[in-house]
């Protein structure tokens, strides 16, 4: 063992020098301290971990305060933290060594100095976890938050984790799903390791791509759930909202990503992060309170105001998400707008004056609703149809082969026998 001292507390930890990961968490939000809370209970349980859990926090004081208090009494009041995880103000001194470093900062903090520091501080078997729910837009299409992560890692693969997490419930250690989203299948058994807790159950998927935008797009139904509350509606109606809500987001996806899967969509990153969004969170809140007021003859409340009102110095990012996702719809041209009615009524009540019981006048689906029910003997990728052209030739051929070299029974006689002469003209 040898000593390592923390910048924030002053204090000095021991550190195994032959023990193979170190965990650092970038981020002390909310989020970012309950994960770093949850892994230190695995990290202190199993010999190839330091128990050591750096947690990056920008605020120089609430890192001091964390480590004196053992509580981020900002963002997570009341939650009392493991003496293993440590807060630190210098980014750069929290990744030092680090192999295992979870990215929990929001996304419109995400920046490449951090990932700049990763590259310089971490180890160089360093492994990356993203918990960043977001979307980037490039040239009118979406692109994955993971994939700037990559490129400004030069290319080192990035994993996710996503699922219906509301953090002081999962501080509180109420029963819960995850689901981890590997590129590598080497990475997989490694982060669920790290993550996986007896009533924090992490199930691993070979799709990071579909786990990230279940949390990147399940903001918008969200908006929907909440104009639902807001007008008065009912459980029916609301879960056909969320019904049709979790299917555009899985059109949304295999539109600009067609490898994605969609049994992710049935995980916990997909229609349990919905349900738990579109009946709790502050994004429901926030339209619940648009929609009551339009609906009782109101001027449309500004987006801006209902955050400052309703959820203090938190952000409600779900409104810019709404706009990146109907411009990437938009640019695919009106017909594939049409594939996109709930998204679309959302988005005009938010920003365009439409009232909130728009939503609930969805059109007639039964016209794309066949295209999504074709036969998926195949698979319902791109290449699913002409594989099942490929097995029909196929099938035809061998059976024009097999005919040949039967012996005709009656019926094949019949329908191998040539048409009888035309009977003569009458006289």
């Amino acid at each position: 063992f040898f000593l390592q001292m923390s910048s924030s507390s002053g204090t000095f930890m021991p550190i195994n020098s032959k023990l193979v990961h170190r965990v650092c968490v970038v981020g002390g939000g909310s989020w970012g301290t309950t994960v770093a809370k949850l892994v230190s209970e695995n990290t202190e349980r199993w010999p190839e971990f330091e128990p050591l859990v750096k947690l990056w926090v920008h605020d120089a004081a609430l890192a001091a305060t964390i480590n004196e208090q053992h509580e981020n009494t900002k963002y997570l009041p009341g939650v009392k933290m493991p003496d293993a995880v440590v807060a630190e103000a210098d980014l750069s001194a929290a990744l030092s060594l680090a192999t295992l470093v979870i990215i929990a900062v929001p996304h419109e903090f995400l920046h490449g100095e951090i990932f700049r520091k990763i590259l310089v501080g971490g180890a160089a078997n360093c492994r990356v976890c993203s918990l960043v729910k977001g979307l980037d837009v490039v040239d009118g299409r979406p692109a994955l938050v993971t994939e700037r992560m990559r490129r400004d890692l030069l290319g080192l693969d990035v994993s996710v984790l996503m699922g219906a997490n509301i953090a002081a419930e999962v501080a509180a250690g109420s029963f819960c799903e995850a689901t981890l989203g590997v590129r590598t299948a080497e990475d997989g058994p490694v982060w669920q390791r790290v993550f996986n807790r007896p009533w924090f159950r992490v199930n691993v998927v070979m799709d990071a791509t579909g786990v990230e935008l279940c949390a990147a797009l399940k903001p918008i139904v969200a908006i929907g759930g909440g104009f639902c509350d807001g007008l008065g509606c009912g459980a029916n109606t609301k879960a056909a909202i969320v019904r049709v809500g979790l299917e555009e987001m899985r059109r949304f996806s295999k539109l600009f990503f067609p490898h994605v899967r969609t049994a992710t969509f049935f995980e916990a990153c997909g229609v349990a992060e919905v349900v738990v969004s579109a009946y709790s969170g502050r994004t429901r809140r926030c339209a619940e309170a648009f929609a009551r007021e339009v609906a009782a003859g109101g001027p449309a409340p500004n987006w801006a105001a209902l955050e400052l009102e309703l959820l203090g110095d938190q952000k409600l990012p779900a409104m810019h998400r709404l706009r990146e996702v109907m411009e990437c719809v938009r640019a695919q041209g009106p017909r594939a707008q049409a594939r996109f009615p709930l998204f679309s009524a959302i988005h005009a009540i938010a920003f365009h004056g439409a009232p909130p019981s728009r939503v609930l006048k969805l059109p007639e689906r039964v016209a794309w609703r066949q295209r999504t029910l074709r036969p998926s003997l195949l698979g319902d990728g791109p290449l699913a149809v002409p594989l099942l052209l490929l097995v029909a030739a196929v099938g035809g051929f061998v059976l024009a082969v097999a005919l040949s070299h039967a012996a005709p029974g009656p019926l094949l006689q019949q329908l191998l026998a040539p048409p009888p002469p035309p009977p003569p003209p009458p006289p």
